[in-house]
């Protein structure tokens, strides 16, 4: 792109040319991380990066990492993509939350695929054997509105 640059008192202008980024604040690893390690605080920071640097959508929340797992190998400086972690993971135990209004009831269940936050999942009740459907809202935490 090129931007006009100018000044009336000296009665001069000139064309010059700029390249233009738009950054974003995006939680970044601040050590090499392997897979199937739990994200701790101090291994994630936030860092403004190029938006054409995460293709495929970082997070901008630090909390939705920590405690979340990893599903591949990230080098210093990456970007955590969604597809880099599970907030809930395939086969593992998970609080199944049941909100109405004020109300609300829990129960243990067995995640039957991977999440991150905001993911939609089906959920096995451990006692009743039925598979369900809920949201991804913390660490190992399912939540289903009845």
């Amino acid at each position: 792109m090129t931007v006009l640059v100018e000044c009336p008192e000296d009665n001069w202008r000139i064309y010059v040319p700029v390249r233009m980024s738009i950054s974003m604040p995006l939680v970044t690893a601040t050590r090499p991380l392997s897979r199937g390690s739990l994200v701790e605080a101090h291994d994630v920071t936030m860092t403004m990066v190029d938006k054409n640097r995460a293709r495929r959508g970082g997070f901008s929340d630090m909390n939705n990492v920590v405690g979340a797992k990893l599903k591949r190998n990230v080098k210093l400086g990456d970007v955590i993509e969604r597809n880099d972690v599970c907030v809930v993971c395939r086969n593992e135990k998970v609080v199944i939350r049941a909100v109405k209004g004020e109300m609300t009831i829990s129960t243990r269940g067995t995640a039957l695929s991977d999440g991150s936050h905001g993911d939609q999942v089906r959920v096995k009740n451990d006692k009743s054997q039925r598979i369900i459907e809920g949201i991804v809202t913390g660490v190992a935490e399912i939540s289903v509105n009845f």
